[in-house]
């Protein structure tokens, strides 16, 4: 399991980041609620076992993602 989220830099140019537990055939994508990151699916992961890949990305503002600067008004901006 993942200590530490995987951070890119999106084409806006502010850090995007997720997390991916396991390797396993099986892929699940989670998604968070507000106010959490993607490690809150790290007891999931356990639960599921190898035969499983979770990928959890934090949304924006959220864990290691960085909140959008500035603010970005227009659709091409958020899609990506």
């Amino acid at each position: 399991m993942p200590d530490a989220p995987q951070v890119v830099t999106g084409p806006d140019g502010n850090a995007m980041a997720y997390r991916q537990f396991g390797n396993g055939p099986r892929l699940i994508t989670c998604l968070h609620s507000l106010a959490l990151d993607g490690s809150w699916y790290e007891p999931l992961a356990r639960a599921l076992g190898e035969d499983y890949r979770l990928l959890a990305p934090d949304f924006r503002g959220h864990g290691a993602a960085a909140a959008i600067r500035p603010f970005l008004d227009r659709l091409e901006c958020w899609a990506g």
